[in-house]
């Protein structure tokens, strides 16, 4: 039996955020949308390590790939340290076909005098670039960097030219048997694997499946805790959102949700998706305490957020919890006039994407829409309000509009807008 070729990706999951720019990225696109597809159009199996099977230990069948793969892909966004160390684990048991890739923000720009973030080791070797807009890839993207890696693995094969900082003159490293391959095969064949188990969570996430979302994802903490002795960040914000998600109005569950929180520390976190999280959760125990306290620090994270990220819809609902600070206070004017000031910044991020021609290519399209006609109502702006209501209702038979309808109201009951 002929030996199917492996591709080894060392990769993060799910959203991880770059923190130096304080950016997120949904690296399972990059692997799904970028890398998978190049690697099997050119007759690879191509994996990472959460499609391993979680029956046994993990972390020796990590390494096998690592050093037995024909090729690894080594995905440096974000700056990972597990990455990074795994990439030299590779490099010292493999002298070739060891491919480097990036999101471009770590090549930096000459022209705006940001420095280049790759590391210093690295640096002078070939280091693929690709653009990722956070939870998205543009087809643009998908297929340029899927042809340039197809003509690069095409001549990695035939020229296997050393690129292993490390390894010059030690023995190569074996491969994996026809057998061996096999006999992997069939032991992830049975679905028991992190990957399938978090895409299943997501799809029944997005469906609002959220209580059997919640299961899945627990399980998945269950497992990933066998070989992973600190927290993961994706994981607990999922398992933190889909709790505080199932009982919205329940005081308990939404304390649960934020003792889930707990050990990403939000207080001192610069991780905008886990300062969102706490943020929606402050809120929403605010609408039922009423208690000052709980909207302090739902305005607290959803600010901190905003101001390391410049995030339309972390800053619309910063400048809602700002108005709510507001409301009855005897500082009522500064904090309009702060939650108007947001609002004119969310203005000019939205509008910025729009011009930009990337709209309705982009996954949260409706998102935009909906925080840019939430700062136009309250700034003033009637005629450019209905405009983008407009734009917003011929999305309705693919979105949903009940959210925006919920905030847009509570908006005109509470609150007046700038005139």
């Amino acid at each position: 039996m002929e030996n199917q070729p492996i591709c080894f990706v060392i990769t993060g999951f799910g959203v991880k955020m770059d923190y130096e720019t304080g950016k997120s990225y949904n690296l399972d696109l990059s692997f799904k949308q970028l890398v998978k597809p190049a690697f099997e159009a050119m007759g690879f199996w191509c994996l990472r390590t959460i499609e391993l099977n979680y029956t046994g230990s993990i972390e020796k069948k990590m390494y096998e790939f690592i050093q037995k793969a024909d090729f690894v892909v080594a995905d440096l966004s974000t700056l990972n340290p597990n990455a990074l160390y795994e990439l030299g684990v590779r490099h010292a048991l493999k002298p070739y076909t060891t491919i480097m890739i990036a999101e471009s923000s770590l090549f930096g720009d000459k022209s705006k005098n940001i420095p280049n973030r790759l590391p210093f080791d690295l640096n002078h070797y070939v280091v693929l670039p690709y653009e990722h807009l956070g939870d998205t890839i543009s087809e643009e993207t998908q297929t340029a960097f899927q042809e340039k890696l197809k003509t690069l693995i095409a001549a990695l094969k035939e020229a296997k030219e050393q690129d292993s900082p490390v390894f010059n003159n030690i023995q190569i490293a074996p491969s994996f048997t026809s057998t061996e391959v096999k006999a992997l095969k069939d032991e992830m064949g049975d679905g028991s694997n992190l990957q399938a188990l978090l895409e299943e969570a997501e799809q029944l996430k997005d469906s609002r499946r959220i209580e059997e979302a919640l299961v899945l994802f627990k399980k998945a903490k269950e497992m990933i805790s066998h070989y992973q002795h600190t927290q993961d960040e994706f994981i607990t914000q999922r398992l933190a959102l889909c709790t505080y998600k199932s009982k919205a109005d329940d005081l308990g569950v939404l304390n649960e949700a934020l003792e889930i929180l707990v050990p990403l520390h939000p207080d001192t976190s610069t991780n905008t998706e886990t300062l969102g999280l706490a943020g929606a959760i402050y809120k929403r125990k605010h609408e039922i305490t009423k208690d000052p306290k709980d909207a302090e620090q739902s305005a607290k994270m959803y600010n901190k957020g905003f101001y390391i990220n410049d995030d339309y819809y972390t800053g619309i609902n910063a400048a809602y919890m700002q108005n709510v600070l507001g409301k009855d206070s005897p500082e009522a004017a500064f904090y309009n006039e702060l939650a108007n000031h947001t609002r004119r910044k969310v203005l000019d991020i939205t509008n910025s994407i729009i011009k930009s021609g990337s709209l309705y290519k982009r996954n949260d399209v409706q998102w935009i829409l909906q925080s840019k006609a939430e700062a136009e109502f309250m700034l003033g702006k009637t005629a450019d309000y209905q405009k983008t209501v407009i734009k917003l209702e011929d999305l309705t038979s693919k979105f949903s509009s009940s959210s925006f309808d919920e905030q847009m109201e509570k908006l005109k009951t509470n609150f007046k807008f700038e005139e």
